[in-house]
């Protein structure tokens, strides 16, 4: 078949353009295409295709070759999400500094998030609890949230940055009559200084003095996993400043749940937290749910 195809090249042979995709089969929210496209060429130029033997072999070593392509075009998306300039360097054209890195990371998870909330039936006006995967993955939330109103809008991975982002779609849909924040571990885990996360903060509370003013919001203060050791100076830092910041606001209170994760003397229980040694396990989750109860006639009252 291809033999006789080629016969029908004799009077115009067309030209061949080899054009590599890499990570087409990758979901397209945590995904950078690359396409590469090589000089093209005639099959005469390369082998005399009326020869099967030697276009066989041809065929054989053109794979081979073709594989090395997508390496380039897959080692080229690597490079470019690591280091976006790369999109703009000679020979190469990308939208990528044009795209909005925050939907490439987050918006699966959000959208995860709201279809959960799609088939879940919340009272109005409920307590939000807003931030990351420790937020997300409370141990036990319903069991002990539910019956106060509380709904759990945490994401998976979520920077202080995604928070303010997010902030009208996941939110004001709801509109919360307290809420409670976590965030600021995976900032600091991005080598954010303890100075860009409270300005973070600072923009997030900023967002609901907009558009929630006056309601109570409770900070829990920024834990260290055991992953994390060498930045818990930073996360202390930060905590210190979110304890300031929160004396500097009306109806914001800072709430200590680093401590419940020490031992005697001072340093971080391992045993609190799961085999990753980044997330909590549920006897943290235990002591947490505990200590903010403490203070449950601040977060939860109507």
């Amino acid at each position: 078949m291809l033999l006789n195809s080629l016969a029908l090249w004799a009077s115009d042979e067309p030209w061949i353009v080899p054009i590599v995709v890499a990570n087409f089969d990758k979901r397209a929210d945590h995904n950078l295409y690359t396409v590469i496209i090589k000089p093209a060429f005639k099959l005469s130029s390369r082998v005399d295709y009326k020869d099967k033997a030697a276009l066989n072999q041809f065929l054989m070593a053109y794979q081979e070759e073709y594989k090395g392509y997508v390496e380039e075009a897959v080692e080229l998306s690597r490079e470019i999400r690591q280091y976006p300039i790369f999109s703009g360097k000679n020979g190469y054209r990308s939208n990528v500094m044009s795209l909005n890195q925050i939907d490439i990371e987050f918006e699966s998870d959000v959208r995860e998030l709201e279809f959960h909330l799609a088939h879940q039936k919340y009272k109005e006006q409920p307590v939000a609890f807003y931030g990351s995967s420790t937020m997300r993955l409370w141990h036990d939330f319903t069991h002990h949230f539910r019956d106060k109103d509380g709904i759990n809008l945490g994401f998976g991975g979520a920077t202080l940055e995604a928070c303010v982002y997010y902030f009208e779609r996941i939110i004001l849909p709801h509109k919360p009559r307290s809420m409670v924040i976590y965030a600021g571990d995976n900032d600091i885990g991005n080598h954010c200084d303890s100075n860009k996360v409270v300005d973070l903060y600072i923009e997030l509370l900023q967002k609901i003095d907009r558009h929630l003013p006056g309601i109570p919001v409770t900070l829990i203060s920024i834990k260290c996993s055991p992953v994390r050791l060498k930045m818990r100076k930073t996360i202390e830092i930060a905590n210190q400043q979110l304890v300031r910041l929160a004396k500097t606001r009306p109806n914001t209170q800072y709430l200590d749940l680093f401590s419940t994760l020490l031992d005697r003397k001072g340093d971080i229980k391992e045993n609190l937290f799961e085999g990753d040694k980044l997330h909590l396990n549920h006897k943290a989750y235990e002591l947490w749910t505990n200590k903010l109860l403490e203070t449950e006639d601040f977060i939860f009252k109507k």
